[in-house]
This record gives structure tokens, sequence and C-alpha cells, in this order.
């Protein structure tokens, strides 16, 4: 992560080696002030020590300013970055949104790196699966998508037909199609299997919903992943929190957080392994030509299977 001392030497060094001291009055006021500090403190250092320092971070620079912001934006839901974007000063904001522009191209892109350095991408996590390298569209398809296929399991244990008539007109009607979708491919699902699945479907499906609630399926999908995400390393959940809008990376925060204190080994495995495999095939088929809509990602389920 780009730290602000960091980030300040490459300013700096950048704003030296152009030669221009004026190329530091586009930014903050306090950034500016502390940069004039921290030059006038380069200036008082010996020759040999300036040319030292100046190339350390200029190579810093480069390695900073290699990195491609603009593909970071597919892994960092749009609310997420708005938030983000509040704390920081006007000037900032203006340069990373491309509002305004700094007196130096270079500079510009430090000051987006930077911005950008706060979020977890997958090139930092130990061993990343298929679910942490969606982008946080693919994130919300495939939380629809295991949501139904969690959904059709549940409706196993419905034993009446006016019964799950009356329970799938409870959702959109894309949904309900995508739910009967999965309902056609079950073959033989496993009583406790069920019984599992109506727990997790059971209270996110009786949530009422309100203005920027989730629906149904979508919280059930948020559950799985939960699930499959329970016992990772901070930064993996921290991955998949940033591709959700906030009170659902929140949410998602909370139940991983529940399931580490009280696991439910068994469950998890399955269910981490099922979210696993239907992320892969989810990026597979994108990458193949994308998915026109819900229905899609189950069509292209049962062709893999």
């Amino acid at each position: 992560m780009l730290t602000d001392q960091i980030r300040t030497d490459i300013l700096l060094a950048m704003a030296i080696r152009s030669g221009r001291r004026d190329a530091l009055t586009g930014l903050d006021a306090e950034e500016s002030q502390a940069l004039e500090r921290e030059w006038s403190r380069y200036d008082g250092l010996p020759p040999e020590e300036q040319a030292r320092w100046l190339g350390q971070a200029l190579g810093r620079g480069r390695e900073e300013n290699s990195g491609d912001t603009e593909s970071l934006k597919e892994y960092v839901h749009p609310e997420q970055v708005a938030a983000a974007l509040r704390s920081e000063p006007k000037r900032v904001q203006e340069l990373v949104t491309g509002g305004a522009r700094a007196p130096s191209p270079a500079i510009e892109a430090v000051v987006r790196r930077a911005f950008w350095s706060r979020f977890v991408t997958a090139g930092v996590l130990r061993r990343p699966t298929p679910l942490d390298l969606l982008t946080w569209r693919e994130l919300a398809r495939l939380l629809c998508l295991l949501g139904a296929r969690e959904t059709a399991v549940a409706c196993r244990g419905i034993a009446e037909v006016e019964t799950l008539t009356a329970y799938l007109r409870r959702h959109e009607a894309e949904d309900a199609r995508l739910i009967v979708r999965y309902l056609t491919t079950l073959v033989a699902v496993d009583a406790r299997r069920v019984a599992a699945a109506e727990r997790l479907v059971r209270p996110a499906v009786t949530v009422p919903t309100g203005p920027g609630d989730r629906a149904g399926l979508d919280r059930v999908g948020l559950a799985l992943v939960a699930l499959a995400l329970a016992g990772s390393e901070p930064a993996r959940i921290r991955n998949t929190a940033q591709k959700l809008p906030l009170a659902a990376a929140l949410e998602l925060e909370v139940q991983t957080d529940r399931q580490r204190r009280d696991p439910d080994a068994e469950p998890a495995r399955l269910t981490s392994q099922e979210t696993e495999a239907l992320a892969a095939q989810l990026r597979g088929a994108l990458a193949a030509g994308g998915l026109a809509n819900r229905e899609d990602g189950a069509k292209d389920e049962q062709q893999a299977d």
C-alpha cells in the first residue's frame, strides 16, 4: 500500500526532476505545505545524498505508476469508491474522478495510485480462488445464481405442488424461472442438504425489503459466500466485501465473523466447494462471450455438468 510518506517522496522527486516548484501548487494545501518542507530539507542535503535520494524516490514512482488503476475500478463497487472519496480533500477527489488535472501527468498518476492502493487486489492474496478473481459485476451475478440454486434445493422439501407454486409466486418472474430451471436439474439431494438449505433460505426470503435492500435470492447468495469465506484471511474477506454495496459488505463481514466464532465445518466445506465451482463456471462463461441475463448462468452450469 502506498503510504503518505512514500507518496510525498514520489511527488517531491517528480517536481524536483521537472525543475518546477509550481508543480506542487495544484495539490491540496496541506499536502503542498508538507512537500515544501520536504523540498527545503532536500535542499540542505549534500549533492551525493540528493542524487541517491532522488534516484530511490523516482524508482518507487516508476513502480507505483506501472499499476493499472483503470482496471481496479472493475473490482471495487461504485458505492465503495464514493464512500472512500468522501474522506479525501476536494482536490484529490477531482484528480481521482478526472474532474481536474494536475500540473504534471506523473503527479496525477501518483495521486490516483495512492487512492486506489487502499483497496485489496487479488494479487496480494496467497492463493486466490475463482471467487477472489470476480469483478464486482460478476460477484453480483454469482449471488443471484447461488441464491437460486440454494432455493431450488430448499424447494425439494416442499411435497405439495400447490405449496411450491404459491412459494414461487413470491419471487419476481425471472427469479422464479431461474429457480425452476435449477429444480429440473437436481437429481438426488441428501435430506440433510435440503434441511441445511431450508435453514438458510427461510430467513432470507422472509426479511421485508426496503429502499436499497437486497433481493431474497441475493441475500441467500450472500450467506453462501460468507460460508465460503469463513476462516479466511482478513485481506480475502476485504477483497470480496469491497465488491459489494456498503450495506451488503457490512452484512458479509458480520456473517463471516459469526461463522468464524460458531463454525459448522461440514456445511461450510460443501458450500465453499459449490460456491467456488460456480464462480469458476461463471468466469468461464463471461470470458467466452458473457451472459445475457440471470437465467443464462443456470444454462451454462447445466452444460458444464
